[in-house]
């Protein structure tokens, strides 16, 4: 699901798609593919709506392109539950997996997920939940484990979750959500409340690995740290520095792939360079530092716990901390 236009980015999603935020080196998409492919998913629909021609330009690089179907969602300022639908609509597999596009999950999550889901056939909807999440919709959890309200506390729930929305569905559920637009309905949280209350099985799936529900700045700048603190990171064409290490360098050097790191740079891990990036002299980067594809750094800067991209240009003794930067643009947590 990639439709939405992103806003609690701050103006950053003015300019690209939420798909097209970059993480770690990547974009939101590229680790959404990566993710689905490693855990065997054959067939891949993408539900677009914003700026949905920069999506599709960016298909053609994965290896799996031609498993990748994109799905126009016209009217996706109605809500969530519209996208999901047009999606299902054109999907015609028995279960599918929906993912929104901003939500960082592991493929072995996925796996395990899709084969709980298979374990009770009776479920309509199978929905991850996280027990230790801060952020996510609110879940209520019977002793069974099926979920008795979504966005609701109910007082005879065994436990209570969050979810980020990420769930296996049987191809009935379609139907239903139809079903919630046709009546009003305009998020996915009221159409799986409506299949409970008319007593169909939501089974929960409790996710015991990290993921990341990147809605914020502040969201993007904590999985960022993330995957470079454990190393998930772009490897092809890239500079990557481990958390703890530090390069010191005393002279100009042409690292490969087109990166020039300046005499008397600091780069502090863990960071990233990707290719074709040129950092100026006695500059510090890092740590927590993704520098994208082309960027340019002047003489005298500091740079720290942010993710630069989009080619950007920044200038001699520009200090920078806890922001994201597009096109030379700055995004920062304060705005």
């Amino acid at each position: 699901m990639a439709a939405g236009k992103g806003e609690r980015l701050k103006g950053l999603t003015q300019t690209i798609p939420k798909a097209l935020v970059q993480v770690a080196g990547k974009t939101l998409l590229e680790h959404g593919i990566e993710r689905l492919t490693k855990a065997n998913v054959q067939n891949i629909t993408i539900a677009v709506g914003w700026k949905s021609d920069m999506i599709r330009d960016a298909i053609p690089q994965f290896e799996n392109s031609s498993n990748i179907q994109i799905v126009d969602v016209y009217n996706y300022e109605i809500g969530p539950l519209q996208t999901l639908t047009t999606a299902l609509n054109a999907i015609h597999d028995e279960d599918s997996i929906i993912c929104p596009v901003d939500l960082l999950i592991s493929s072995d999550a996925i796996s395990k997920i899709v084969s709980h889901h298979a374990g009770h056939p009776n479920a309509l909807v199978t929905l991850a939940v996280d027990h230790h999440a801060t952020s996510g919709s609110i879940v209520s959890i019977n002793s069974l484990g099926r979920i008795i309200g979504v966005q609701k506390e109910v007082d005879h729930a065994e436990s209570i979750s969050k979810s980020a929305m990420f769930m296996v569905t049987s191809s009935r559920f379609a139907e239903y959500c139809k079903n919630g637009l046709d009546k009003g309905s305009t998020t996915v949280v009221s159409a799986l409340n409506d299949i409970i209350e008319n007593g169909f099985h939501v089974q929960s799936y409790s996710v015991q690995e990290k993921w990341f529900d990147v809605d914020t700045i502040a969201d993007t700048l904590e999985a960022n740290r993330h995957l470079l603190e454990n190393a998930i990171v772009h490897s092809s064409g890239t500079i990557f520095i481990p958390s703890g290490d530090t390069m010191d360098f005393g002279n100009l050097l042409h690292l490969g792939s087109g990166i020039e790191v300046g005499a008397g740079v600091s780069l502090k891990g863990p960071s990233l360079l990707l290719r074709d990036s040129k950092i100026g002299a006695n500059c510090t980067i890092g740590p927590y530092t993704s520098v994208g594809i082309g960027t340019q750094i002047g003489d005298r800067c500091e740079i720290q716990n942010a993710v630069i991209s989009g080619q950007s240009r920044i200038t001699d003794n520009t200090k920078l901390n806890d922001i994201l930067m597009n096109e030379s643009k700055i995004f920062s947590m304060e705005e």
